[in-house]
């Protein structure tokens, strides 16, 4: 994994470029995503995911292996989860 753009990166270019009346001469993905991505260990717990999710203010992490992605988690799938969590153990 070399980077990541988010929808509020690319929101942030267009309106940068309508309210500065600059054209979107460089929109290329390279110049606007980040490159120190933080992501999430797949082997979390869904109680250590939602408090990485907290701390972070991300809505989604990318999951990574040996330097690849191999998927991506949203704040939903941490929420999902822990309802069924709920349903199977809590009381």
């Amino acid at each position: 994994m070399i980077g990541i753009i988010s929808e509020g990166d690319c929101i942030k270019q267009i309106s940068d470029s309508r309210y500065y009346n600059m054209p979107l001469d460089d929109n290329t993905i390279k110049k606007h995503m980040v490159t120190n991505v933080e992501t999430i260990d797949g082997n979390l717990n869904v109680f250590d995911a939602a408090k990485q999710f907290l701390e972070s203010k991300r809505r989604r992490f990318p999951i990574v292996k040996d330097g690849k992605l191999i998927g991506q988690i949203s704040q939903k799938d941490i929420l999902i989860a822990a309802m069924q969590l709920k349903q199977q153990h809590w009381k």
